[in-house]
């Protein structure tokens, strides 16, 4: 039987040091190249702001917990290869207990930063702001079609016996003046219409099966259930057309359930408000 000789100790070492450095050197580099890539899309969305931060701040912490325990792990190994003996603990409570409690509550502090944030998205401040509006979002296989109260901010009544899925999609009730001015506006023809720097309360629901309300630029993830209204809070801050996805499967027509949001400064808000009021047969622009 062939003998392990300590220079063959730590050679062996050695090899295994530079793999595990080749490790953490490729695990920061390819992040550090991804960052430049294939990273969050740009934020259109004050509201969202902390979410971006909280994420950042995860990937640090995961950083640095990786480049800690590698660098760890390769330090061991050489010295492990230059011991003449080995060592062995069968175990320690005081440093069991220590990274327990150390994770647990680095885990705490997250659950709780992500918490303040959910209920920042998920409480209505957006009513008591200044500037605020509201859209109701319908998802139906496979488009979105939104709704807007008008000039006058008041949404009509509806009724399922008005629905008409050419002229009146949303059955707004015609016998009510406050729904006269009502605009409905076709997501699989036009894009679906925000102010800028407005509070947006966008109302969810759907009309067969769950799909989701995902805008990556607004950092927007929302299921809309059939029979449920749900509402999410969002402050576009940059003009501009924003991808709209499905993010829920939804039919064999899933793939093509895209949509756009177009952010219009308040000028043009006000004037495409004037333009489209009474549009109730879901037709765009």
């Amino acid at each position: 039987m062939q003998q392990v000789t300590e220079r063959d100790n730590r050679r062996a070492g050695a090899v295994m040091t530079l793999l595990i450095g080749l490790v953490l050197v490729a695990g920061v580099a390819s992040t550090v190249y991804a960052t430049k890539r294939w990273w969050l899309p740009p934020l259109v969305s004050a509201a969202a702001a902390p979410i971006d931060r909280l994420f950042n701040i995860i990937m640090v912490s995961i950083g640095i917990v990786f480049v800690l325990t590698q660098g760890l792990l390769a330090w061991f190994v050489w010295k492990a290869a230059r011991s003449p003996r080995a060592l062995y603990w069968h175990e320690s409570k005081r440093l069991e207990s220590t990274w327990t409690v150390a994770t647990a509550v680095i885990l705490t502090v997250f659950i709780v930063m992500g918490y303040q944030i959910w209920l920042t998205l998920h409480t209505p401040t957006a009513a008591a702001a200044e500037k605020s509006t509201v859209v109701e979002v319908w998802g139906q296989q496979f488009f979105w079609t939104a709704r807007y109260p008008g000039p006058d901010g008041q949404f009509g009544k509806t009724d399922p016996q008005f629905v008409d899925f050419q002229k009146n999609p949303f059955g707004i009730d015609p016998n009510d003046p406050a729904g006269k001015d009502d605009i409905v506006i076709d997501g699989s023809k036009g894009p679906i219409v925000m102010p800028a720097d407005y509070h947006v309360t966008v109302k969810l629901s759907s009309r067969d099966v769950i799909h989701s309300f995902f805008v990556p630029n607004l950092r927007v993830k929302m299921d809309a259930v059939p029979g449920q209204v749900t509402e999410v809070y969002v402050q576009p801050t940059e003009p501009g057309r924003y991808e709209i996805a499905c993010a829920e499967l939804c039919g064999v027509g899933h793939f093509a359930m895209r949509g756009e949001i177009e952010v219009l400064p308040e000028t043009d808000w006000q004037a495409w408000l004037q333009q489209h009021a009474g549009q109730h047969g879901g037709t765009a622009q």
